[in-house]
């Protein structure tokens, strides 16, 4: 997940079933949570650190109008 304002990258994390949609790659999310751990990047692929995001809520408005 990307911030749309710092463009800073998270992983995001919760259980699966919990989430109740099927997302995308680029569609517009909501996420509630706290950051917590760093996860380092792969510097042998050009890869930034993320910082996990332990998720209380997404919610995707995009798809709301949609439907």
């Amino acid at each position: 997940m990307r911030e749309d304002r710092s463009q800073r990258e998270y992983l995001v994390r919760m259980p699966a079933d919990d989430l109740g949609l099927f997302l995308t790659p680029g569609v517009r999310v909501s996420v509630d949570g706290e950051a917590g751990w760093v996860v380092p990047g792969r510097s042998w692929r050009g890869e930034a650190s993320r910082t996990i995001l332990q998720a209380r809520a997404v919610r995707a408005p995009e798809l709301a109008l949609a439907a």
